[in-house]
């Protein structure tokens, strides 16, 4: 299965209110497993909640990434370790393997951006938000990206990176009986009129609000319309 930027968007959003545990990468969390990454990393698990998190799945801040590549399914898939042409790298690892990176101050406005701080790898979602495995007190969160310190960012080297295809714009043409359509600011009869519209004029469509009314624009109006005089293209 082809892994994206986007599909990695995805998955990180079906893991937020999962737990941090340190070391692991999307495994489902219970005893063995935690015996297992106890012994081999025992400062990072010393809280008493684990036994409460077990039957979920479980991540690291660089594990949220590699778990997403090395799962066979977007989101509830079971990780294959070091699978999907992703070796077992940390954050500056990744970031060494890729091609395209920098500062934060140029970051394009991509979803599934990785982006870096200091021991710290996160997940950028767009519109000016970041999940992240944050630590074991938190868990994957999604917090805000100017308030959480990214000094740098990168396409991820082991997906692919695509854009969202755009809704294709949809047009109706207003069909009265020779008058004006009267276009409302709210879906009623009651509504102020704050424009209106010839026969024939064509708008764009914004919404199929209910079976009465539609929101619709042209020029600088915006508002609802009766869709009984509203033709689709």
């Amino acid at each position: 299965m082809k892994k994206t930027n986007l599909g990695l968007v995805e998955y990180a959003k079906a893991q937020l209110g999962k737990p941090y545990w340190y070391g692991t990468y999307g495994q489902k969390s219970g005893k063995s497993l935690y015996n297992q990454k106890k012994k081999q990393y025992p400062k990072f698990y010393t809280a008493s909640d684990f036994k409460n998190q077990y039957g979920v799945k479980v991540h690291d801040c660089i594990g949220l990434i590699k778990g997403y590549i090395w799962s066979d399914s977007p989101c509830d898939g079971s990780p294959k370790y070091a699978t999907g042409g992703c070796p077992d790298v940390n954050e500056e690892m990744l970031y060494s393997a890729a091609k395209v990176k920098g500062t934060v101050g140029s970051m394009p406005e991509i979803a599934g951006v990785c982006v870096l701080k200091q021991g710290h790898i996160g997940v950028y979602i767009g519109n000016g938000e970041v999940i992240e495995a944050r630590g074991h007190a938190y868990g994957v969160v999604k917090t805000k990206f100017s308030e959480r310190g990214w000094k740098k960012w990168c396409l991820c080297p082991y997906i692919e990176y695509e854009q969202k295809s755009k809704k294709s714009t949809k047009m109706v043409t207003v069909k009265t009986n020779g008058s004006v359509l009267n276009c409302r600011k709210k879906p009623s009869i009651f509504g102020r009129i704050i424009g209106s519209f010839k026969n024939g004029q064509k708008l764009t469509l914004i919404e199929k609000t209910n079976k009465n009314w539609w929101k619709v624009k042209s020029g600088s109006v915006t508002g609802y319309c009766n869709r009984k005089w509203l033709k689709e293209e």
